[in-house]
């Protein structure tokens, strides 16, 4: 029983340190001893920490969400790759951007985002899920900074991207990372009823989508599901997408104070990073909601006179996404410079294959 004993603090030592065990010579020692079970739990808990990386990568995510997510990005960004050489090509041949500065200042802003989540190379899920948000996000913003243009230049991208409206699976995106972040305690009665709450996002991201595309090929006109287009009157889609956008961030902020110190840091840079970024948009939709003499100069002012304003809000707007970013990676410095190097190698491959994919669509212009 002694012997036991000590074997058992000496197992229990080499799991602390990470040392390897030899676990058949160690059963077969320890025989049928009483203890025996506890040794083949520590065995079984060895087992599960040494498993492939890929195993632990989406930790406690479905499969099928991180699929999503990951369609989600590739999508996206070949949405916003195919939109955005298109407009450039259309500046080159002389057609004006000044309509469009804020939606290609927006774009940017969310591409550079997704490159910082993209670099690091973590296990960490909740980069998978951010950068999805981001990316659907910044997607939308590059599609619609083709609005305008001739019809001979929308003609060609508008048989790839019509009604793929891949923003509606942003607040799905964003309800995948809030359930582990901050990371807290598991089972509680509020993350089991959080993780209900974001299955139903997915399925009404889904809907959404799904709505919109089949309606982009073969009209819909009959309720409910003509409520649910993009661009309904009644802005149905609109008031879902912003509601399922702040729930997250409200469930983010009220597990923050359950959470460990290095969480909620993490939690105090995000917050001051959303704040930040959205407080201009906010503040004046406030001051015009209150003041009808604001309202009525916003409303009559020239575009040079509120040009100042506008400017402020969408540089305010496009560094939300890349101050969210550095403050969710911001404890990795190492990893992103490792990473860093690694993405230069491969960039020049990653930009030959964009020109590929986006050389047909030039073609037909």
């Amino acid at each position: 029983m002694a012997e036991t004993r000590r074997l058992l603090w000496q197992v229990t030592d080499a799991l602390v340190d990470r040392t390897p065990i030899d676990w058949v010579t160690l059963l077969r020692r320890v025989g049928s001893s009483p203890n025996r079970a506890v040794f083949e739990n520590l065995f079984l808990l060895d087992s599960m920490r040494q498993a492939p990386r890929s195993l632990s990568r989406a930790r406690g995510a479905h499969p099928t969400f991180v699929f999503l997510a990951r369609l989600c990005v590739a999508l996206s960004a070949a949405q916003a790759a195919c939109s955005l050489l298109v407009l450039g090509a259309a500046w080159v041949s002389g057609q004006g951007l000044a309509n469009r500065t804020p939606q290609v200042f927006l774009a940017v802003a969310f591409g550079a985002a997704c490159f910082l989540l993209s670099v690091v190379r973590s296990r960490d899920a909740r980069r998978l899920f951010l950068l999805a948000t981001f990316a659907t996000a910044g997607s939308d913003f590059a599609r619609s900074s083709l609005t305008g243009l001739p019809e001979e230049w929308i003609a060609p991208v508008d048989l790839i991207v019509r009604g793929v409206f891949l923003e509606a699976f942003t607040p799905a995106c964003l309800w995948q990372f809030a359930l582990d972040f901050p990371r807290v305690r598991r089972f509680t009665s509020f993350d089991v009823l959080a993780r209900c709450a974001a299955v139903v996002a997915w399925l009404l991201a889904g809907l959404l989508f799904g709505v919109n595309l089949v309606d982009a090929h073969h009209a819909i006109d009959e309720p409910p599901f003509v409520w649910l287009l993009r661009d309904h009157p009644g802005h149905a889609f609109w008031h879902l997408f912003t509601f399922s956008l702040a729930a997250p961030i409200v469930v983010i902020c009220s597990r923050s104070c359950r959470a460990p110190a290095a969480e909620r840091q993490r939690v105090m840079r995000f917050g001051v990073a959303v704040a930040a970024g959205t407080a201009p948009f906010l503040l004046l939709s406030l001051v015009r909601l209150v003041s009808p003499t604001v309202h009525h100069w916003f409303v009559s002012a020239t575009p040079s006179d509120r040009a100042w304003l506008e400017l402020l809000i969408v540089a305010a707007l496009a560094a939300t996404p890349i101050l969210c970013s550095a403050a969710v990676i911001l404890d990795r410095p190492l990893e992103i410079e490792s990473s860093l190097q690694r993405t230069g190698r491969h960039a020049l491959a990653i930009g030959s294959a964009m020109v590929v994919v986006a050389a047909p669509v030039i073609m037909l212009l």
